[in-house]
């Protein structure tokens, strides 16, 4: 095994001594975890006198609605008022399903902060959009929001005892598509700044790699800057720079920084007469997102993602003088040892006195208190905080910290959110049943809700205990039983094969509430027994794994947890207004706003994709900004293929990480590409580590394209590889049918969600039969998992999916509760294959030892379509069909799903607003049984006999007539 950053046994105890929970007070006593999704823990309200609350408005028809995505924080300049700005999802429906404009907004919380330790909430503004930019005016008697997708500057003023909108919002008249690859990119206002005497506020604009400089006492548009190279000098034509501009910084009236996220830069700009002009570029390691400056405007101070650092600037020789590893104090994990990658800071904020910056670690929940008295900067200690926190200040008085995060768990009751805190002191302050206007509004984002955090400044000894509680909830201390090393070692010399089949959307309930074991609801199963045999007959013959969580919430971040591990920051900004009110882009899975940086020039992409333009300064290079590094840093090869190959073995990748609109661009009605004369092309990887060990004949993400066809072409490799001996380590699959959709262009008569669910279930099996039945099948395991769970409706959490494992030395008949996680899977992958962790989720958290049994060697599995499946023109054996008109028939036909569906964009994963789509799948399949608003939690395990005999919907029990043996 090579080396790995976390510790285990013993020696993390002595390491933790000086940040110890012995002799804790009773508030962290009283604190009880949540688990989230993540496979982590959060206790928000530890610290001692912390108060931890939701951010509640009153909307026409949801009073005292907790809305989600609190991202930024800015306390006035006179000190006596905080503003917290959302930037989530916030999109609310009525009971006739459609989305209520006067209920979905972005919002600015004003509170009173004269008293800090009690802040009063005395306003709530509505912003239709907003991607984190606010900025207070010098005289604390205005503050700006941009506007996010809305492409404009907000002005708000203090008057007759009230904050108000002056005007109109300004636009900032960027072009509705940013470029033309037949998917539109829009513009988005990002971070803002403003200048010493408050007459000029710069803006970010994220997509379009500009900034502009607003007149904002005549509110007008002085000027706009591109930030690229290219664009500033033709003579750098190609050159990266200036890209994803997210936050803004700036000293006096003349100096303005810019994080330029996707390049590792900080441009610095001189504002002068009304124009602007690019003085330099600092470069940084990782992903620079927001900044602020110091009272005496000597230092910069950047949160920088991806590097878990902050990065400390002078501003007089624009140099780089320090950068702080953000995620741990120094010796928690030994000498020399460091937190791996993950930790994802994303905001910086200072004491009055200066002495102490607080950065916010969105990816470990907490934020990191920084001693800047030292000549070496470094963490003194961390503070737990709520999911995903994403901001920070610090009152006037330097007496109390405020953090706002982002995000909550989605179950188990949608209007219950005493899961936010452990003490559940304002349960009778969330949603109120009554005012739901019959809309559950379940789907997950809808579930989640902000948190702000109100704290004493806590001492040194608090700070200790603290610090303790936040490396014991992200598994800083995780200790590998002996149980889970023998297991493992036994694996890794047994084990020389691992599938990885990634599918699409899917809860637990969906496909398994039926069970006859197990914790599912099986008035929530659409897809039963009848619809996937072989998922039941896995489920049953294996291992029933009935507490398993999807890490992500779509397929944007959803991708990045299957994957990597873990998500990006940026990523978790933009896909929660991606998916809600739009905006943004799906940069995920490889592409960048579209284009394919996989390849580097213009004639790598222009060889691939024929509309691609001719522009060597749209997003020259590879950098990707939301792909994770390393664990040594190693830019953008966080991937766990990215670890197999630095592990020397071999991989071969099957449809992930592709130029899915490419691939769109290739007859749907070639099933077998690699037969045509010359071979067709049909995948197109995103990912530049992924492009010559990809197989491109085999189809990526397309709704109208057979999973079954997708499996042939596996087939067609696995086969050779038999014959010569040559089965990579890693096969990355992805079949992706169970996401639905493309009804009316669906080929072989495919075309209905039962069947698309059938033959994505039959497609998984082939593959599984396939292995079981050849000479790998003792050297082989299988890991099959979705990578997000959005599209159904489950009792226990929105985020409970299926999972399967199938090989040898897997149980049999087993029923696991554990609770597991996406980044469980990986890290037993990596211990299987022995390769190191990628980041610090799946290194906090132990491999699935309990789903084995060492000796339990032998194992089959024989493959065997539903029936439903003869019913579509697929070239599978039908030879046992005695009497095809018994056969059971979808619900509906094909053309009215493609009515019920029209205007959905099925080209891209979460095109489509999933909540509208998944009560479409619910009318369609469950008829006029009501759609599930409420998810009860309840522990389903005990008189299963009995529940699903009483269960109100009622799956046809007809017995699959094709009994296994493949094709």
């Amino acid at each position: 095994m090579q080396c790995r950053g976390l510790l285990r046994g013993a020696s993390f105890v002595a390491l933790l001594a000086a940040f110890s929970l012995a002799g804790a007070s009773a508030a962290f006593a009283a604190s009880q975890p949540v688990v989230l999704p993540t496979g982590a823990t959060i206790t928000p309200d530890a610290a001692p006198r912390s108060v931890f609350q939701p951010l509640l408005v009153n909307l026409p028809d949801y009073p005292n609605r907790a809305v989600d995505g609190a991202q930024t924080t800015a306390v006035s300049p006179d000190g006596k008022t905080l503003l917290i700005l959302t930037s989530g999802f916030n999109k609310l429906r009525g009971a006739n399903g459609a989305v209520q404009p006067q209920d979905s907004s972005e919002y600015v919380f004003v509170f009173d902060i004269s008293n800090p330790s009690v802040p009063v909430q005395n306003q709530v503004l509505f912003v239709p959009r907003a991607f984190g930019g606010l900025v207070w005016g010098p005289d604390s008697t205005k503050f700006y929001v941009a506007g996010g997708p809305d492409d404009n500057l907000h002005t708000f003023a203090f008057s007759n005892g009230q904050w108000a909108e002056v005007g109109a919002p300004l636009s900032l008249a960027h072009k509705g598509d940013v470029m033309n690859l037949e998917t539109q990119v829009g513009p988005t206002a990002a971070g803002v700044g403003i200048t010493a005497d408050g007459s000029t506020v710069i803006v970010a604009n994220w997509e379009t790699d500009s900034v502009t400089a607003v007149d904002v006492a005549h509110n007008v548009i002085l000027a706009e800057y591109d930030l690229r190279p290219g664009i500033i000098d033709p003579a750098q034509s190609g050159v990266a720079g200036g890209e994803f501009p997210f936050g803004v910084a700036v000293k006096g009236n003349n100096t303005v920084y810019v994080s330029s996220a996707r390049d590792r830069e900080i441009d610095v700009l001189n504002l002068a007469f009304g124009t602007l002009s690019l003085t330099n570029r600092i470069r940084v390691k990782g992903n620079p997102e927001k900044m602020i400056l110091n009272q005496a405007q000597s230092k910069l101070f950047v949160a920088v993602n991806n590097a878990d650092a902050l990065v400390i600037i002078d501003t007089t020789s624009n140099k780089i003088v320090a950068q702080v590893n953000s995620s741990a104090p120094v010796g928690v994990l030994g000498k020399g040892a460091v937190v791996p990658k993950g930790s994802n800071p994303n905001s910086v904020s200072l004491s009055p006195d200066e002495k102490t910056a607080y950065v916010t670690n969105g990816g470990t929940n907490d934020v990191a208190v920084i001693d800047l008295t030292r000549k070496q900067p470094a963490v003194a200690g961390l503070i737990p905080t709520g999911w995903q926190p994403n901001s920070s200040n610090v009152s006037a008085d330097g007496s109390t910290l405020y953090v706002v995060n982002g995000k909550s768990n989605t179950g188990p009751n949608p209007l219950n959110c005493r899961f936010i805190s452990a003490g559940g002191n304002y349960g009778s302050a969330c949603q109120n049943p009554s005012a739901q206007n019959g809309s559950g509004n379940g789907y997950a984002w809808q579930n989640m809700q902000a948190g702000f955090l109100i704290m004493p400044v806590p001492s040194a000894v608090d700070l200790s205990q603290l610090t303790a509680l936040v490396a014991q909830n992200n598994g800083f201390n995780l200790q590998l039983s002996q149980q889970d090393i023998t297991t493992m070692q036994f694996l890794r010399q047994n084990i020389k094969h691992v599938v990885y089949i990634v599918k699409e959307n899917r809860t637990y309930d969906q496909i398994l509430g039926d069970l006859p074991v197990g914790n599912g609801d099986p008035t929530l199963t659409q897809f039963p027994q009848a619809v996937t045999p072989n998922f039941h007959a896995l489920a049953s013959n294996f291992v029933d794994f009935d507490n398993f969580y999807d890490t992500g919430n779509g397929s944007m971040d959803g991708w990045q947890w299957s994957v990597a591990a873990r998500n990006m920051d940026l990523e978790e900004k933009s896909q929660v207004i991606n998916y809600g009110k739009g905006g943004s882009n799906y940069d995920s899975e490889g592409t960048s706003r579209n284009v394919n940086v996989g390849l580097a020039t213009v004639a790598q992409r222009q060889a691939w994709q024929p509309i691609y333009p001719n522009d060597p300064n749209l997003l020259p290079g590879l950098r990707n900004e939301v792909a994770p590094d390393g664990p040594n840093g190693q830019e953008g090869l966080g991937y766990i293929w990215d670890a197999a190959l630095r592990a020397h073995l071999k991989v071969r990748n099957y449809g992930f990480f592709l130029d899915l609109g490419r691939g769109f661009q290739i007859d749907v009605n070639i099933t077998d590409p690699c037969s045509t004369k010359p071979a067709t092309q049909v995948a197109f990887p995103a990912q530049a580590s992924l492009v010559k060990i990809t197989d491109l004949c085999f189809r990526g993400y397309d709704n109208a394209f057979a999973d079954f066809f997708r499996y042939k072409e596996w087939a067609r490799e696995f086969n050779k590889q038999v014959k010569t001996n040559t089965m990579p380590a890693l096969s990355l699959v992805r079949f992706s049918h169970d996401h639905f959709g493309s009804f009316g262009a669906a080929i072989y008569g495919v075309n209905t969600p039962e069947l698309q669910m059938a033959d994505n279930d039959y497609a998984t099996a082939l593959l599984i039969d396939k292995i079981a039945h050849s000479a790998y099948a003792n050297s082989t395991l299988i890991f099959v998992i979705e990578d997000d769970p959005q599209d159904g409706a489950d009792h226990v959490s929105a985020n409970r999916s299926t999972f399967f494992l199938v090989g040898p030395y897997v149980k049999h008949g087993a029923v696991l509760s554990t609770h597991y996680a996406t980044p469980n899977v990986l890290r037993t992958i990596e211990e299987v294959l022995g390769l190191d962790n990628l980041g610090v989720h799946d290194a906090g958290l132990p491999p699935m030892t309990d789903a084995f049994d060492i000796n339990q060697s032998n194992w089959t599995f024989s493959a065997f379509p539903a029936p439903i499946l003869f019913t579509t023109q697929l070239p599978i054996l039908n030879k046992y069909v005695a009497n095809r008109a018994s056969l059971p028939q979808p619900t509906h036909d094909a053309a009215w799903w493609e009515a019920k569906s029209k205007g959905f964009d099925f080209s891209q994963e979460d095109r489509v607003d999933p909540d509208k789509f998944n009560r479409v799948i619910w009318e369609g399949l469950m008829g006029d049984r009501p759609y599930p608003t409420v998810r009860s939690g309840a522990d389903l395990r005990q008189n299963r006999e009995r529940l699903l005999k009483n269960a109100a919907f009622q799956p046809a029990t007809q017995e699959p007539v094709a009994k296994g043996g493949g094709e």
